[in-house]
């Protein structure tokens, strides 16, 4: 029986020239309902929660689709405070795990939902 420290997987991995994973574990964007209902905004379970998975070689955080006129287009609300989306940037690179926000784009149908 093989080793765990033996398995690819946990190995580190060299993106880049700039960029190197602790392991080949991709988190992908899952981010349960840790958010505010109101403002869209991480919450501290968010941080939570992403720092409790931060041992997995990258994060791809999920962006908070909104089709309001308060979204910067980028699937951020405007309203939401830079310190609550960097609090749980700050809580994944404290236990040394990289993370990074998934693309989002309004697909085909955004210039005409902006039209209205």
């Amino acid at each position: 029986m093989a080793l765990i420290e033996n398995y690819k997987l946990l190995k580190p991995l060299q993106m880049s020239d700039y960029h190197l994973l602790k392991n080949n574990v991709v988190f992908g964007p899952a981010t349960p309902a840790r958010i505010n209902p109101r403002s869209h905004a991480p919450s501290e379970m968010t941080a939570t929660y992403y720092e409790q998975r931060s041992r997995a070689g990258l994060i791809i955080r999920k962006p908070a689709p909104s089709l309001s006129k308060a979204s910067d287009g980028t699937g951020h609300r405007i309203s939401t405070p830079p310190r609550r989306r960097q609090e749980v940037v700050d809580c994944v690179h404290k236990k040394g795990g990289k993370i990074c926000a998934a693309l989002a784009h309004g697909s085909a149908v955004a210039p005409f939902i902006r039209c209205k």
